[in-house]
């Protein structure tokens, strides 16, 4: 929490669109009690994507996970099927365009973290 009503997001959204490492974002306290996103107020410079692998490329998560971290990028693994990217604005592009040639190549999907882009 930096302040009652505003958080820094410290992992990397596996769930959730338009919300990426490092943004800072607006919160209130849920009916439950836990804090939820209300809104973005500051962008904190990172890009968002998400990588499934399909039953044929579940063994090679680990590779994965380890290439895209010596490429910049932060790792998040939910699964051993669906792990989330985070990198630097600056690196986006390098590392859609190493996925989209490691997806051709290994058979996996992925997409962006934000609704809308590919």
């Amino acid at each position: 929490m930096i302040g009652d009503d505003t958080a820094r997001v410290w992992a990397v959204p596996t769930h959730v669109y338009g919300i990426h490492y490092g943004d800072t974002v607006g919160v209130v306290a849920s009916a439950e009690g836990p804090q939820v996103i209300t809104k973005v107020i500051a962008r904190g410079g990172y890009t968002t994507f998400r990588v499934w692998l399909g039953d044929e490329c579940a063994r090679t998560w680990k590779k994965l996970t380890e290439t895209y971290a010596q490429r910049g990028c932060l790792v998040d693994v939910w699964s051993e099927r669906l792990v989330a990217l985070a990198c630097a604005d600056e690196l986006s592009r390098d590392i859609r365009n190493h996925l989209e040639r490691d997806a051709g190549e290994l058979s996996f999907e992925w997409e962006m973290g934000s609704l809308g882009e590919k």
